[in-house]
C-alpha cells in the first residue's frame, strides 16, 4: 500500500507543478484533474489497500498541495463510504482530523463544501445496515460537534432530528442520545424550543426501549431548562413515564428518581 499512496502522492504533486509552469489550463481544469486522479487511484485500490489509505488518510491529506485537499481528497470519500463496514469505520474516524486540517489550510468557501459532503457522508452512515457502522456513526456525529464551525452545528441538529422521526427504534434511540449531549452546549433557550419538544414526543413512542431512554435522558436536560419550565413540561411528562405499562420504563424512573427530586427542590428553585 505504501508504494501506491507514494505513486498517488507524486501524481499530485506533478499535476501541481504542471499548474506552475503551465498558465493556459486554467484552475477548474487542474481541479478536476486532481479530483479524478485521486478517484481512479481509489477506485482501482483492491480492498486491503482501501482499509490501509483509509486509516492512513491524514498522512495523505498533509502531503498533497492543500489545493487538492477538498476538490481532490473530500469530494473523493463517497467511494470509500460505500465500501465494507471495516472500511466505513475507518473513514469515519478520519472525519473529525480531516475537518480540522481544512479549517487549518483551507478558505471559508473550501471548508463550508468539505462541512457539507462530510455531513452528507454522516448522513448515509447513520442509516447503514451494519449496526457498528450505525454506532460509529452516531459518535462521531456527538463528537464533531467540539470542532465544527457554530453556523455547522445546524448539520448536527437536521441530522439528529431526522433520526428522532425515523422509523427505526434504534435511530430514535440514537437519537435521544446525541441531544441529552448536545443539550448542554445548546443552552436553555434551544434547548426549551427545540430538544425538550423532541423528547416529549419520544416519551409517548409505542416502543419500549424508546421510553426507557427518554426516561433515562431526561435528568440531564432538567438540569439545563427553567425551573418553572421544568415543572409545566418536563415533570408532568415524569410522571407519566412513572406510570407506565412496561416494568422497565417505571424501574429507569425508579433508578433516577432521588436525582429528579433534586431538580424540582426548592433549592433548584433559588437558584433560577
Amino acid at each position: 500500500m505504501e508504494e501506491t499512496e507514494l505513486r498517488l502522492t507524486q501524481r499530485m504533486r506533478d499535476l501541481e507543478a504542471a499548474a506552475q509552469s503551465d498558465n493556459k489550463e486554467d484552475d477548474q481544469t487542474r481541479m478536476m484533474a486532481s479530483s479524478d486522479t485521486i478517484k481512479t487511484y481509489i477506485k482501482n485500490f483492491n480492498h486491503n489497500d482501501k482499509l490501509d489509505f483509509t486509516q492512513g488518510l491524514m498522512n495523505f491529506a498533509n502531503k498533497i498541495e492543500k489545493r487538492f485537499i477538498v476538490e481532490g481528497l473530500v469530494m473523493s470519500l463517497k467511494i470509500l463510504a460505500q465500501e465494507s463496514s471495516d472500511i466505513k469505520i475507518a473513514l469515519l474516524d478520519q472525519f473529525i482530523p480531516l475537518i480540522q486540517l481544512v479549517q487549518e489550510k483551507c478558505p471559508p468557501k473550501e471548508q463550508d463544501q468539505a462541512a457539507k459532503e462530510i455531513f452528507r457522508l454522516i448522513d448515509d452512515l447513520l442509516y447503514d445496515s451494519k449496526e457498528t457502522v450505525k454506532e460509529k456513526a452516531t459518535k462521531i456525529l456527538l463528537d464533531i460537534r467540539t470542532v465544527v464551525q457554530n453556523d455547522d452545528k445546524e448539520f448536527i441538529m437536521k441530522l439528529t432530528l431526522k433520526l428522532a422521526h425515523d422509523s427505526d427504534e434504534g435511530n430514535r434511540i440514537s437519537a435521544l442520545k446525541i441531544l441529552n449531549e448536545m443539550a448542554q452546549d445548546m443552552g436553555q433557550t434551544l434547548c426549551e424550543c427545540f430538544i425538550v419538544p423532541e423528547v416529549k414526543s419520544l416519551g409517548m413512542d409505542e416502543v419500549s426501549k424508546v421510553r426507557i431512554e427518554v426516561a433515562r435522558n431526561l435528568l440531564n436536560i432538567s438540569k439545563i431548562v427553567s425551573f418553572e419550565f421544568f415543572q409545566n413540561k418536563i415533570f408532568p411528562l415524569y410522571d407519566e413515564l412513572t406510570k407506565d405499562t412496561e416494568e422497565r420504563v417505571r424501574k429507569t424512573c425508579a433508578e433516577n428518581v432521588a436525582e429528579i427530586a433534586k431538580v424540582s427542590s426548592v433549592e433548584k428553585q433559588a437558584q433560577q
